[in-house]
């Protein structure tokens, strides 16, 4: 961690500076481009590069909505569907596209992919706005627009390194009539769902919100990592995926001679990207999307509650938290787009263990930063307290410690 102390937060880079940028680009967004950019740093994740004096209006509304600073799951108060580790539900099932080449394609059982393309042919959106490559290269990735089934196919799959797809996105809808879906991680949701009570003219066109669960951003250089592992050259490299292509599918990079090289999800994930993870990631309450419409996850539905990743075809857990996202999943099932059965809340724990292990964490992550005198983020709503309650007392001083020895560690 940054060894910087500062006043928390005057300034954008006093959020930079102490290393709880979640880099999500919306403050690039609500400032014009010459003052603030987003660009990747020295440890490969993508942070904003102040280059003039942000507007103090500008700044009043970045300070309310960067999930650097505040992260509130308000419907806490006064939704009786609220589950205190997984949020807000009122639907929750595992299922499959019904599109084959959906299923197929997608990171788990396509799902995600599916309610998109309902979206768009139901006339609901216009337009989606999610993260995929820009351009020629197969490692440059932003927001971007997806128009149809063709569009959707060619962003679907997951993206295991920094997207900033907030950063664009006032851009992206000042040029384009309409409204759209919006897809991202947990922590571009929260903060778009606080920056619309900003914009009545976004919150009227973005009409709903869909996330994924997150275990945390990988560092670009993670996937230098994965592709010094795979034997592989980044200059010719012509198309790669993180996952995909069955489930949970393989890394595979395919270069340009037509040969490739492939590693199994468990290793690529499990011993290389993840041990590059942002910081902010590590004391994030919220890697399963609670303030989206939809929510998307892998259902590893195996004995004993972890999975074995063996290939199989895919499954995924769906929740829908909102009456929109209730409506969206239940016509999409009567429009034979995707194909689910219900499941529970016990399902769930077990499916994802390393979620609500984390839930459980966070507080106690928190309060060593507190008696290092490292400033946090402000969460509310996510009921940290009854999670840390529930983790024990061995478990919640092994997560006190480990964090304290970290930040201090220099």
């Amino acid at each position: 961690m940054n060894s910087k102390k500062s006043t928390y937060p005057i300034h954008i880079e006093d959020i930079v500076s102490n290393d709880l940028c979640a880099g999500c680009g919306l403050c690039a967004s609500v400032v014009p481009e010459e003052i603030v950019s987003m660009e990747l740093n020295s440890e490969g994740f993508y942070r904003p590069k102040v280059k003039g004096t942000v507007p103090h209006e500008a700044w009043a509304v970045i300070k309310d909505v960067c999930p650097g600073v505040i992260v509130e799951q308000e419907s806490s108060s006064h939704n009786s569907h609220l589950n205190h580790v997984w949020g807000p539900i009122i639907d929750i099932a595992k299922g499959f596209a019904n599109n084959e080449a959906v299923r197929w394609q997608a990171s788990s059982g396509g799902v995600l992919s599916a309610l998109l393309i309902f979206l768009l042919e139901s006339k609901q959106v216009d337009f989606v706005v999610h993260v995929g490559v820009r351009g020629v290269d197969p490692f440059s990735l932003t927001a971007g627009i997806s128009w149809n089934r063709d569009d959707i196919l060619r962003h679907a799959g997951s993206r295991y390194a920094p997207t900033a797809p907030l950063e664009n996105l006032l851009s992206i809808m000042a040029h384009t009539d309409g409204k759209c879906a919006f897809v991202g991680k947990p922590c571009d949701i929260a903060a778009l769902r606080r920056y619309m009570k900003h914009d009545p003219e976004i919150a009227n066109r973005v009409v709903v919100l869909i996330s994924f669960f997150c275990a945390g951003i990988p560092s670009q250089n993670a996937t230098w990592d994965l592709l010094h592992r795979l034997k592989v050259e980044k200059s010719t490299v012509k198309t790669f995926r993180y996952r995909g292509y069955g489930w949970p599918g393989q890394a595979t990079a395919v270069c340009h001679d037509g040969s490739q090289s492939s590693m199994d999800y468990n290793s690529s994930w499990g011993q290389v990207l993840n041990q590059k993870l942002q910081f902010r990631c590590k004391i994030c309450p919220d890697g399963i999307g609670e303030m989206a419409d939809l929510v998307c996850a892998d259902a590893w539905d195996t004995p004993g509650g972890y999975p074995d990743f063996a290939e199989r075809p895919g499954i995924s857990m769906v929740i829908a938290r909102t009456k929109l996202g209730s409506s969206i999943l239940r016509a999409a099932i009567n429009g034979k787009y995707v194909t689910t059965e219900p499941t529970s809340i016990e399902s769930l724990n077990k499916i994802q263990p390393y979620q609500l292990a984390r839930k459980r964490a966070i507080l106690a992550r928190l309060m060593a930063m507190r008696v290092s005198r490292r400033p946090t983020p402000v969460f509310r709503g996510l009921y940290l307290l009854e999670n840390a309650l529930k983790g024990g007392i061995i478990f919640f001083l092994r997560q006190f410690l480990g964090m304290y020895r970290r930040i201090n560690r220099n």
